[in-house]
């Protein structure tokens, strides 16, 4: 049973080490799209492959994060490459639990089918030890509810390898085109599966994510599918210091879901197989402060550059050049009126 395990990743240096540790103990191959990463996580990778591990490093080099293109691109070409029996689209915090042996569950499954698998999202506490740096160890705590809505999708190659088969934004559906519309793939619920989510693990983390995912999500203009960042951008604006009692609060409320509940969010003791790390480093301040400047900066060329070509475009268009023309004849004549 071969499992091909795709992720897309940005600044993920603090959890890049345990996710691909965690997960090579059960895929054959993982491949990592890297988007204008500022941090260590390039470097990280590439020690991991120095390692020996079976990993791939992609580099990309678009302005957008472009995830669902990139993803469905990867899941694409990597089962044609590789004739995987399955594809595993991934975010680098989510990780992927199985109640016995991984591949057994695998192998248990239906190849015509998609699955989704359930998602629990981990909480960090105050009682955490804060100097651990292994984010596995350090977060053992989940929301005992999850919905539907937060499932992740597993492709097989039946349906990964068919050219009109892409996944939605996020991979949490597989869709197909038909014409000129998209349609759903029906899954199954993988019942010996489910994913542990560790969206929150830090502040420095926290607010790189906040800062710069929501204006990225307004700029592709899918902010409406994205309204928990604005909130969470909107929260860390108008707070000078988070603690972590904010950042509890933060990750059990992180799914629009919980934070529709009007009831406690209820905890329970998880803790996952962690894996023991040899290139992940604490989080030094300077280091973070630099890296977010470079992030900010970027962005700022990336808007540029788009801004740019817009003006050029516009400027070349018939209708700017005869607004432009009637402008200045008006404008001259108005001179010239004026000056007799």
């Amino acid at each position: 049973m071969k499992v091909v395990l795709i992720t897309m990743v940005n600044n993920e240096e603090d959890i890049i080490e345990a996710f691909i540790r965690y997960h090579a103990a059960f895929v054959d191959k993982i491949v990592i799209a890297d988007h204008h990463s500022s941090d260590r996580t390039p470097e990280i990778v590439s020690q991991l492959i120095e390692e020996g591990l079976p990993i791939e490093l992609l580099t990309v080099q678009t302005i957008d994060f472009c995830q669902r293109e990139v993803m469905s691109s990867l899941l694409y070409k990597q089962a044609c490459l590789t004739r995987a029996d399955w594809i595993l689209p991934l975010d680098a915090d989510e990780f992927l639990v199985s109640d016995g042996d991984v591949q057994a569950s695998f192998t248990s499954m239906d190849q015509n089918h998609a699955y989704y698998v359930p998602r629990y999202v981990y909480v960090p506490t105050p009682v955490d030890n804060q100097h651990e740096i292994n984010p596995l160890k350090r977060i053992q705590k989940r929301v005992v509810r999850t919905y539907p809505e937060l499932s992740k999708v597993i492709a097989p190659y039946t349906l990964a390898s068919n050219d009109s088969v892409y996944l939605s934004m996020g991979n949490h559906h597989l869709l197909r085109k038909e014409h000129d519309s998209s349609v759903r793939i029906p899954a199954l619920d993988a019942t010996l599966f489910y994913i542990a989510h560790f969206p929150v693990r830090n502040v420095h983390q926290l607010e790189k994510k906040m800062f710069f995912n929501w204006p990225k999500s307004v700029a592709r203009g899918i902010h409406g599918q994205s309204t928990h960042r604005g909130e969470w951008f909107e929260y860390l604006m108008t707070h000078d210091h988070l603690t972590p009692e904010h950042l509890q609060q933060i990750a059990s409320r992180y799914s629009s879901l919980e934070r529709q509940m009007n009831n406690p969010v209820e905890l329970i003791d998880d803790p996952l197989h962690a894996p023991e790390l040899r290139y992940t480093k604490a989080d030094g301040s300077d280091e973070y402060y630099k890296n977010m400047v470079k992030d900010i900066s970027r962005i700022a060329l990336n808007i540029a550059k788009e801004l740019a070509t817009y003006k050029g475009k516009i400027s070349q268009s018939p209708q700017r050049i005869s607004t432009l023309r009637h402008y200045c004849n008006s404008s001259t004549d108005q001179h010239s009126e004026h000056v007799s």
